[in-house]
């Protein structure tokens, strides 16, 4: 019954679907179980070297070409360790991701703690000393208190004794 009735299964359709699967955004092992269901369909002699092959081939990414590069460099590149190394690739740029992503909210709370601080600050000019009284400048010269006063050391107005 299955063989009337279930279509017949086309090869090389079924291997130019496998070879035509893109990773895009997927992990190795996400990618990796989608490219065993395709090939399951393909009748290949010598599957893990296939997958192998296929893995290293799908690396496009500008970020992944060190990685791609490092595969190709090894002779002896096993299905098994071609994965590994794959998986230790995304491990470590999704950490790096995170980490910048924590440093960067660290400095926009220390940007935030620093912003009262200027704020609070006094401008320059009041910090300095007012010539009549003696005191911060923090107030007119018409509001001095030394304003019409006479000094007891000089003898002249607007100004006390220092």
């Amino acid at each position: 019954f299955d063989a009337y009735c279930a279509p017949r299964k086309n090869v090389v359709f079924e291997r130019h679907r496998l070879f035509n699967m893109e990773k895009g955004e997927l992990t190795v092992d996400a990618f990796l179980v989608a490219l065993r269901n395709q090939a399951a369909n393909c009748e290949f002699k010598e599957l893990d070297e296939m997958l192998r092959d296929k893995l290293v081939f799908s690396l496009r990414k500008t970020s992944e070409e060190n990685l791609k590069r490092t595969l190709l460099e090894d002779d002896a590149l096993t299905l098994e360790t071609a994965v590994k190394r794959i998986q230790l690739f995304e491990n470590s740029r999704r950490q790096l991701a995170e980490m910048s992503s924590t440093s960067a909210a660290v400095d926009l709370v220390q940007a935030r703690k620093r912003e009262p601080e200027a704020r609070t600050r006094e401008p320059e000019s009041r910090k300095c000393q007012c010539r009549g009284c003696g005191q911060a400048a923090s107030h007119k010269r018409t509001d001095c208190p030394a304003q019409g006063q006479k000094c007891y050391n000089c003898g002249k107005r607007n100004h006390f004794a220092e």
